[in-house]
């Protein structure tokens, strides 16, 4: 699965609109993932695994780490990007360049804790509906 800065960049700076699921379809004995944006975007599909094409994921449990792990490098690369002033997307999405410690308007390792929590007992996360806890209070930047 590849992924673009700007789709990278999309799911960083949205985690208030984001859409997270694992599916295993009724035809396979194997799981897959998507990301994409939520009900403010009509659920666009950012990346996804097995919905065009066959999922790749043994069991639920291995789906639900990659997506985890794919959100863990968005934050990692995406993060760097945004902390650099040189960079034009720092530029516009971070022009008072705030540390990413202190970037309120991201999705950040605590919400990856939540995330995997409610993939417990949720195949699909869908933040526009039901938002991160950390973000109750917190306005879209």
């Amino acid at each position: 699965m590849g992924l673009s800065l700007m789709t990278a960049l999309e799911i960083f700076t949205h985690p208030n609109d984001l859409y997270l699921g694992v599916f295993q379809p009724e035809d396979s004995e194997k799981w897959g993932i998507i990301i994409g944006r939520g009900k403010g975007h009509n659920y666009k599909p950012l990346l996804s695994n097995g919905i065009d094409r066959n999922p790749i994921f043994d069991d639920r449990d291995a789906a639900v780490e990659d997506l985890i792990k794919v959100l863990s490098d968005i934050i990692e690369s995406c993060g760097q990007e945004l902390e650099n002033p040189e960079k034009l997307h720092s530029q516009i999405v971070n022009p008072d360049n705030v540390k990413q410690e202190d970037m309120v308007w991201v999705i950040t390792e605590w919400d990856l804790e939540e995330i995997r929590e409610r993939f417990k007992t949720e195949d699909v996360i869908d933040t526009s509906q039901k938002g991160l806890s950390r973000l109750e209070n917190v306005a879209s930047k």
